[in-house]
């Protein structure tokens, strides 16, 4: 079972909800890909995929995310270590998760979507 999670393991999907927990409306947090949505939503699921602490800090970040009003929120939160990236990857955003593994965004301006486009070690290779 996971230390994030109830007793059927699953975490509850909260993109259908749209306000977060101080009631303000959240972003809505999108995914790239069904892999990365179910990994948000499933702690086993995540281990499999990256093992348990890559993927206990992304499930605790997918939270974050989705309980922030505006992407300009983000970048108060420290502890997130938000930075934007460049060359290639101009316009999208990295979120440390654990040693070289990283979290990418890409917010989403008119629509104030956020998507969650990849995990991926940095430096890879």
């Amino acid at each position: 079972m996971s230390p994030l999670s109830g007793e059927s393991g699953q975490v509850p999907n909260q993109a259908v909800m749209r306000k977060c927990r101080r009631g303000v409306v959240a972003m809505e947090v999108r995914f790239a890909s069904n892999r990365l949505e179910r990994c948000a939503d499933d702690y086993r699921e995540a281990v499999q995929e990256w093992g348990a602490p890559v993927a206990r800090r992304y499930i605790s970040r997918v939270r974050v995310l989705r309980d922030a009003a505006a992407f300009r929120d983000l970048w108060g939160n420290r502890s997130l270590r938000l930075h934007p990236l460049s060359g290639q990857r101009q316009g999208q955003y990295a979120i440390d998760l654990t040693n070289r593994w990283r979290l990418i965004v890409v917010p989403d301006q008119p629509g104030n979507d956020l998507v969650i486009a990849e995990v991926t070690q940095h430096y890879d290779g």
